[in-house]
């Protein structure tokens, strides 16, 4: 199997069997009565299905996640999944991250203070985001999919950073609603671009616990 990790709680703290799950290259389980994981989007993983209630989403996740990933190199792919669930084999849900540069003059004052004017500022853009109908509103299991995608999508651009530095993650949202979502992480809007949002990743790793 390829390379997988646990995903991280809302609050940002590993459970309990953190450590085994490092150790295997996951990170700790957001409840102990699933086997959830994130890992790279692979060949085993059935996308024909997946319908998250948004077209231009479901067909990027169906027909092109895959040439991205693994031909054209344009962006990296990751798939929430459960061992329990089709041999985890069935997406939950899956995010998409691309190399990104933010232009000083159209950011908002508080992601790039410090920064060098009319100079561009490093970012990893969140191009995708997308969680299963299915899933949207699972009961019983104390999960919130879209939080972890994003938690885990910031781990991810912290990995990253260890190597190429990244201060910001930019997000494009499709609508209000998905701009609100991000907005509840602290990810403030750009000025003339309110579905376009940001955060220093120093500020949104505390958010998560990630420090």
């Amino acid at each position: 199997r390829g390379r997988r990790r646990g995903v991280y709680g809302l609050a940002g703290s590993p459970r309990r069997g953190a450590g085994r799950h490092e150790a295997s290259g996951r990170r700790a389980c957001v409840a102990a009565s699933v086997n959830l994981y994130v890992t790279r989007l692979g060949g085993k993983h059935n996308r024909e299905g997946f319908c998250c209630g948004r077209q231009s989403l479901d067909d990027w996740f169906r027909y092109q996640a895959s040439s991205a990933d693994k031909r054209h190199g344009s962006a990296r792919v990751y798939v929430l999944v459960d061992d329990d669930i089709d041999d985890g084999c069935h997406p939950l849900g899956y995010y998409a991250l691309v190399g990104h540069a933010v232009c000083f003059e159209e950011a908002p004052p508080g992601l790039v203070r410090g920064y060098p004017p009319r100079q561009p500022v490093g970012a990893v853009l969140l191009a995708r985001l997308a969680v299963d109908e299915r899933y949207q509103h699972a009961s019983g299991l104390s999960m919130r999919l879209g939080e972890t995608l994003l938690a885990d999508a910031v781990r991810s651009v912290m990995l990253g950073d260890t190597h190429v530095a990244t201060p910001l993650l930019v997000v494009d949202a499709l609508d209000e609603t998905a701009a609100r979502f991000y907005a509840r992480y602290a990810f403030p809007p750009f000025p003339d671009r309110p579905l376009r949002l940001g955060a220093r990743l120093k500020d949104i790793r505390k958010i998560f616990g990630l420090d």
